[in-house]
């Protein structure tokens, strides 16, 4: 049988107990924790955090800003074909 040191908040190399796992993700989705983590950049990707939002927005306008030139460039495309 082998030594498992107990979890606490000061050991850091013991396993988190599902209570901390717990407090940690409820930490990371509110977004207000002082260091990033996994569990805030999971929630950052999946948008249920202000900055995952804001960058998610962001994400959305580039795309949109790219999807209008694109549609634009066929429309002169389609002007010069018509001119010759």
């Amino acid at each position: 049988m082998s030594h498992r040191p107990p979890s606490n908040e000061f050991n850091a190399s013991a396993t988190p107990t599902q209570d901390m796992l717990r407090r940690l993700m409820a930490m990371a989705l509110s977004g207000t924790e002082a260091l990033h983590s996994v569990f805030s950049a999971i929630a950052d990707r999946a948008g249920n955090t202000e900055r995952g939002r804001v960058a998610r927005e962001k994400e959305n306008e580039r795309i949109a800003s790219f999807m209008r030139t694109a549609m634009a460039s066929q429309e002169r495309v389609a002007e010069f074909q018509k001119k010759l």
